[in-house]
């Protein structure tokens, strides 16, 4: 009995220390994601032998949390993850072979073959990974990670450039693995975002190519919110480098040490600026009109633009006032703003907003007449528009809110006022910003199925809070200003120039209305001169685009001597290209030269000898910059018939017979080679000579909704395409056309 009890109490000793072994292996053999649990091969050669005491000690003193056994132990769980065939059996090879050197006391030696053994199965994966079982690509994967997470890169023989386009090539675009994504993008966001570890240049647009990818492509919320959290880490962690990087850029470039640090800023912020063209590129891209949120085309878009928006708010004051983030961001946005500032999708105007915002704080110097464009003729009209759902005018309110509250320095209000309401070629923002917040408070914006009756006191509510924000402004810059020791502040240039402003824009309105009487209006109160140059700058510039261009043409096509004066040096300054410079004439085809002078003057529809004038002077230009046999007139001749040409496909009357319509239009420009008007013929009908105004939306967006009259698209509040949809994308796109034509380059801005 009592030799029985201590064989019994031997065992169960045993016993104990085995499983407490057990369990503590199993905590330290986990790895990044954990996904699949360890598989245990009986096989003979899979069987590691114990090592040596010194070995081991090495290992702990050298890898913390036991990372020595932990690589092991993932080596061997990818051994029999494998597949069967020619390529498992290759990779399970690599993987024992691996975990070998781990044994060799590998973490203190320099033996390059030794480390290369580590990474070998990664190259396998990346090399054919449809023949990889997904268990092993995930095996493989939290190896990596494990060394990633521990900072133990350099364990290995390979760079970090290679390791990350290894990982990158384990994703596969048409048939996404919704469960290696997650792993993939906290490796490649770990050493984005890692400071012991930089990479530039292709290395870093792969990285955020692929992770974007995955954010698009993968299905489960896991694997997007991974690879958007991968992306932001990299961007902030990349503007953080290059501001730190621009702060330690020297002065004096003559020591070597300068050069080197002047050359590093450079690559920072080169990183920087060409992740934000390429999402730039990707935002400026045209979603279509029966997208919904849940699209790709859409998803695409909202995603850039959050991205973008995650860079201006992670610029360092260095980077953000630096010339070419300056340039970059003139060069790259416009694009961004025409494609999605009036966009009907709530999320894509949302971000654009927010991308705005961003711009308005702290670039307005650079786009300040771009953004005055956008804010009074897209976000104001759409807070009052009764088309408009909640979210796009809760979006509206709250920009002009976050506006003028600034970022409380309490000049805002002041500022705005005197660089746009006090200045000619702008809108009156803060005019009609309050314009437009009485409105909202006063206006009734119930609709059954659009805006609720809560909605509508939100945005209520919202109004006043513009209102008493514009105030609040106000007060903090009057108590923040000291007191004037002697003389009064000037105030009359601001005084004189919005008095001016206010003439002008009466005047424009006599003008649209009556050509003659609106121009001697305009005269008489000194808005501009009788001098040619004076009038021919001021119908080019047009800020605002408050004189249209058909009254343009009207006015230019008067027998008068001034008229005509004006309308002969208008067209020889269009076509040396100004303001910018640029021949617009020489060597180009006709309709080319069209489509630059159309948007400023138009030929004159209803007075035919009008129209006749100012073509001529038109074709008189062109043929000195190309001169040719063809007399004037013909030339002439063509160019209104490609005008009417256009005007009549616009208006669909001459879409059901386009052979008949060409061989009219050759006969009635004879003289010129048939090749040559059936080339600007197709050129009109395929291309056009304008871009679509405002006006003709309607008649563009009527087959689209015709066509899809029966089909959901919830893109509101849960709405489907019903009527009030339809308005909202009408209005939105028009909205869009309008300020598009009146982007331009941008103006300095006064600071006070």
């Amino acid at each position: 009995y009592v030799l029985e009890s201590e064989c019994l109490f031997t065992l169960l000793f045993f016993f104990f220390f085995q499983a407490e072994d057990g369990i503590r292996d199993a905590q330290e053999s986990r790895g990044l994601g954990d996904v699949y649990k360890r598989q245990r091969d009986n096989s003979p050669t899979s069987r590691r032998p114990p090592p040596a005491s010194r070995t081991d000690s090495r290992l702990k003193s050298y890898a913390n949390a036991g990372l020595g056994r932990r690589l092991q132990d993932g080596y061997h769980r990818l051994a029999g993850a494998s597949t069967p065939g020619q390529a498992g059996a290759d990779l399970r090879k690599a993987a024992k072979a691996a975990a070998a050197a781990l044994d060799e006391d590998l973490l203190m030696s320099v033996n390059p073959s030794k480390k290369r053994q580590l990474v070998d199965p990664l190259q396998m994966v990346t090399d054919e990974p449809l023949k990889v079982s997904a268990a092993a690509q995930m095996c493989c994967l939290e190896i990596v990670g494990m060394l990633v997470q521990n900072d133990r890169l350099h364990l290995i023989n390979r760079g970090v450039p290679e390791i990350m386009r290894m990982v990158c090539a384990c994703f596969d675009l048409a048939e996404p693995n919704e469960e290696t994504a997650p792993i993939i993008a906290a490796i490649v966001g770990k050493l984005a975002a890692s400071p012991s570890h930089e990479v530039h240049g292709k290395v870093t647009t792969m990285t955020m190519r692929t992770c974007f990818n995955m954010a698009i492509l993968c299905r489960t919320p896991k694997a997007r919110q991974a690879a958007t959290e991968a992306m932001g880490h990299a961007l902030r962690s990349m503007m953080g480098k290059a501001e730190g990087a621009l702060a330690a850029q020297p002065s004096n470039l003559s020591s070597t040490g300068a050069e080197i640090d002047n050359i590093r800023a450079n690559v920072m912020t080169t990183d920087v600026l060409t992740m934000l063209q390429q999402l730039c590129r990707i935002a400026s891209q045209k979603v279509p009109h029966d997208a919904n949120p849940s699209a790709n085309e859409a998803r695409m878009n909202a995603l850039s633009l959050d991205l973008i928006e995650q860079v201006f708010e992670s610029a360092g004051p260095l980077l953000r006032n630096s010339q070419a983030f300056g340039v970059s961001v003139l060069e790259r946005l416009v694009p961004v703003f025409e494609a999605n500032a009036a966009h009907w999708l709530p999320n894509i105007f949302k971000e654009t907003t927010e991308t705005f915002l961003q711009v308005f704080l702290h670039h307005r110097a650079l786009m300040f007449e771009n953004l005055g464009v956008l804010f009074a003729l897209i976000y104001l009209p759409l807070a009052r528009a009764p088309e408009a759902g909640f979210l796009h005018k809760q979006t509206c309110l709250n920009l002009f809110r976050r506006v003028f509250e600034g970022r409380g320095t309490g000049r805002i209000t002041l500022e705005l006022f005197i660089n746009y309401d006090c200045n000619r070629k702008m809108p009156n923002l803060v005019e009609l910003t309050v314009q437009s917040a009485c409105n909202v408070i006063q206006s009734s914006h119930v609709r059954a199925g659009w805006i609720s009756g809560r909605e509508e006191g939100a945005l209520h509510c919202m109004g006043l809070d513009i209102l008493l924000s514009m105030l609040t402004s106000l007060l903090k810059w009057a108590n923040t200003q000291a007191p004037l020791t002697r003389g009064t502040l000037d105030c009359s240039v601001f005084t004189k120039e919005k008095e001016l402003k206010n003439h002008m824009e009466h005047g424009a309105e006599r003008f649209n209305t009556a050509p003659d009487d609106g121009f001697e209006y305009l005269v008489e109160q000194g808005v501009l001169g009788k001098e040619i140059n004076q009038v021919v700058d001021f119908f080019i510039a047009n800020p605002m685009n408050c004189l249209h261009e058909d009254k343009i043409g009207e006015w230019l096509g008067r027998n008068d001597e001034l008229n005509q004066a004006v309308c002969k040096e208008l067209f020889v300054k269009l076509a040396g290209g100004f303001p910018i410079g640029e021949e617009n004439f020489r060597n180009k085809t006709l309709d080319q030269a069209l489509r630059h002078i159309l948007p400023i003057v138009r030929f004159p529809q209803d007075d035919p000898a009008k129209a006749e004038r100012v073509a001529l002077s038109f074709a008189q230009i062109y043929c000195r910059e190309n001169p040719r046999d063809i007399p004037v007139e013909h030339l002439s001749r063509l160019a209104l018939s490609m005008v009417d040409l256009e005007r009549r496909i616009k208006a669909k009357s001459s879409r059901e017979n386009d052979d008949e319509v060409m061989q009219i239009f050759i006969r009635e420009n004879l003289g010129f080679p048939k090749k040559e008007l059936q080339a600007a013929f197709m050129s009109v009908v395929t291309k056009g000579l304008t871009p679509v105004e405002a006006h003709e939306v309607d008649q563009m967006l009527a087959d689209e909704f015709d066509g899809a009259a029966g089909e959901m698209n919830d893109i509101q509040t849960g709405l489907s395409a019903d009527e009030a949809e339809q308005a909202l994308k009408l209005v939105c796109v028009k909205l869009g056309l309008q300020a598009k034509k009146s982007m331009t380059m941008p103006l300095s801005l006064i600071h006070i």
